[in-house]
């Protein structure tokens, strides 16, 4: 049977702390529902309002954040203003967070591995004997 390949699960402090700045950018509720939507292609911030039910202030708010930390880009064509996803790496992790909660695998449970067993000591029968080494080669 062969050995499963073990993957190097290290993981540099840069790395770190962009990753962590890229999850806090869709770690707001509304946020999160505005790159889903976004998901289906671009949208007007007129249709975003409505299709989300955030009030306009609040949905500024939430895609100049959006904007600021690079997952969205705008473009605007006389009076309105359209955002997209500018990130691929969103796009994957939103499809992956929508078939964990929301599609096929939203009604699995996933179970925490048990601890490993716990180590049991061997009981001897008889008492462990030692040998004493002492100066000049003598065995005790």
């Amino acid at each position: 049977m062969r050995k499963p390949q073990k993957r190097n699960s290290r993981i540099t402090r840069e790395k770190a702390e962009a990753a962590g700045a890229f999850m806090k950018s869709l770690a707001n509720p509304n946020r999160l529902m505005i790159a889903c939507a976004l998901l289906d292609g671009e949208r007007s911030v007129g249709d975003l309002e409505t299709d989300l039910g955030l009030r306009q202030p609040s949905l500024s708010q939430q895609l100049a954040e959006l904007r600021e930390s690079g997952v969205v880009e705008a473009r605007r064509e006389v009076k309105q203003v359209f955002y997209r996803i500018s990130d691929q790496r969103v796009v994957a992790l939103l499809a992956t967070l929508h078939q964990i909660l929301c599609g096929e695998m939203s009604g699995l449970t996933f179970a925490v591995p048990p601890p490993p067993a716990a180590l049991t000591r061997k009981k001897f029968t008889e008492a462990a004997m030692f040998a004493r080494v002492e100066p000049g080669g003598t065995t005790v």
